[in-house]
């Protein structure tokens, strides 16, 4: 497969300033495709729309990737466990889109052994699972995915290994929000004007098929007046807001909206085996992952994930990132009973997390076991808004492509889409040795150089511009990830940085340490500064409460 870079230049939009996209819409307020939703499938839809020559807009309510979109499972896999309902198609999809990430964004996407643990003694269990594995590696042969990975981490603990059989296979692990920054810089740098806490208050469609959107600057900006914009049709990427965006998806006769809370605990005991994956015991064929923290098998051990059905409204409060005792409470039952010996439990645990998923299910179906639900994706189109139900992290690359055919044919147009398929990401490229050799002449720790390349990838060449940015704040990040993140990436809170460009919420200390230091890098007044401090640490007690 043959990888392709965008060309880079100071006039591209990818390096324009916030408000310079904002005088750009206002001033030129007509495209021809208009995405709402600011997460991975929002995100990778306006990549594909701009880099298939479409005027294109993304406007997101909150900041990118607020959502689900950073509280994933940080996995990035083929769906072994899909085999067993003879899904074939969503395998190969999954595969194929695996070996797509790990080729253009190698950075924030790398492979990982992975393990099942089943009871010894569980012959029928075990000769099924063992007959999966040996199918989908089968499968990623054919998808030409499969890769030569390390030999398999060993379990170092004995009682792991005597208790279970253990049968190997192997993924990915991600960092799923910074997946989602290097796609809406993507996106920019092929021409689409992207922008976060900017929200569609309102859109009718005209006689002529276009659409009249009226929206305004939300957080810091919410006093600003609102805005005009004409789009040719409406892509609705709102995720588990979907449905306020185009009301009549609730009001669907043929399916129904299913939303599932999956829990994620994080402990500070480090993990270096395997992604160890065990079925709970508890009839619905759920799994339950132990694997390395997303920032490294030094930082902690995460744990997860929870399959907890939540009514509509539920899933679009806030709250819903938080997770609840009961589903902590389970997490920590299986771990007790499944894996005693690892003791990762209370005296442990220092944060916990929640994303919710969305996924589609017949009209009158009851009941339903989300854990066993299929993670297939929906478009519906409506009154000239195309409306995005369920979906995988993983294949968002197919099912933005699926999108636009779909568009492509409701428009009667005859352009033939092109793929981003080996489209590598900004940071995708190799990683210049330069960089390295002038943090170590400035004295920065190797964790802090590693750390940065893992987020900005071959972006890291942008902080040789000047000797300052490659300063250590509060010994976490440089000053030049600090700069990048507000100029070139959007970020304008405290929180986007924290939480979705630097990933420091979920590592022990939570960034607090250099929460002063960002602020006054974000321009921040004194008033506005002990506002957000204070509403990012009253963040992290939530995710602290069950500890």
């Amino acid at each position: 497969m043959e990888l392709t870079h965008p060309e880079q230049n100071l006039s591209d939009p990818h390096f324009q300033s916030r408000s310079e996209i904002i005088k750009s819409i206002r001033g030129d307020a007509v495209c021809d495709i208009l995405v709402i939703g600011g997460g991975i499938q929002g995100a990778t839809f306006a990549h594909l729309a701009a880099f298939n020559g479409f005027r294109t807009v993304l406007l997101e309510r909150d900041d990118y990737a607020c959502g689900t979109s950073s509280r994933s499972s940080k996995i990035v896999h083929g769906g072994l466990r899909y085999l067993a309902n003879f899904d074939f198609r969503q395998v190969l999809d999954g595969l194929h889109c695996r070996e797509d990430l790990l080729q253009v964004a190698a950075h924030l996407v790398r492979p990982h052994s992975f393990a099942l643990a089943v009871d010894r003694g569980a012959n029928l269990e075990r000769l099924k699972l063992q007959l999966g594995v040996t199918l989908y590696r089968l499968l990623s042969t054919l998808t030409k995915s499969r890769r030569a990975l390390p030999a398999p981490a060993l379990l170092e603990d004995p009682e792991v290994r005597s208790r279970y059989t253990i049968i190997p296979f192997e993924d990915a692990l991600m960092d799923d929000a910074r997946l989602v920054i290097e796609r809406i810089i993507a996106a920019r740098q092929e021409g689409a004007r992207c922008l976060n806490y900017a929200q569609v208050m309102a859109h009718y469609r005209r006689q002529d098929g276009t659409h009249a959107v009226k929206w305004r600057e939300t957080g810091l900006h919410s006093d600003a007046p609102a805005y005009e914009l004409n789009a040719g049709v409406i892509v609705n990427c709102a995720g588990q807001w979907a449905s306020q965006v185009e009301p009549v998806l609730s009001r669907n006769q043929k399916f129904r909206l299913v939303y599932s809370r999956g829990a994620h605990l994080l402990f500070s005991k480090p993990w270096r085996g395997p992604v160890l994956v065990r079925q709970a015991k508890d009839g619905r064929g759920r799994v339950y992952f132990i694997m390395p923290h997303f920032c490294g098998a030094s930082a902690g051990t995460l744990v997860g994930t929870t399959e907890r059905e939540i009514s509509a409204e539920q899933a679009q409060l806030g709250t819903a990132s938080v997770v609840e005792a009961g589903e902590a409470q389970e997490l920590l039952e299986a771990l007790e009973r499944d894996f005693p010996s690892l003791a990762l439990d209370r005296s442990s645990l220092f944060y916990g997390f929640a994303g919710v998923r969305t996924m589609v299910a017949a009209k009158g179906e009851r009941n339903i076991d989300t854990a066993k639900l299929s993670r297939r994706h929906l478009w519906v189109e409506s009154g000239g808004v195309l409306s995005l139900l369920g979906g995988k992290y993983t294949t968002a690359r197919s099912i933005a492509e699926d999108g636009l055919r779909r568009l492509l044919k409701i428009t009667q147009s005859k352009l033939k889409l092109t793929s981003l398929r080996g489209r590598l990401l900004a940071g995708g490229g190799v990683v210049s040795q330069e960089f390295s050799g002038a943090c170590r002449e400035n004295s920065v720790a190797e964790t802090v150089i590693q750390a940065c390349i893992q987020r900005f990838g071959s972006r890291v060449r942008e902080m040789l511009a000047e000797p300052g940015l490659l300063q250590v704040v509060a010994g976490q990040v440089l000053q030049g990830e600090i700069e990048l993140a507000i100029k070139h990436e959007q970020a304008c809170t405290l929180d986007d940085l924290l939480s979705r460009r630097f990933g420091l919420e979920y590592t022990d200390g939570h960034g607090i340490a250099a929460a002063q230091q960002l602020c006054d890098s974000l321009g921040l007044g004194s008033g506005e500064a002990e506002r957000q401090i204070g509403d990012y640490k009253a963040k992290i007690e939530r995710g602290q409460a069950l500890t």
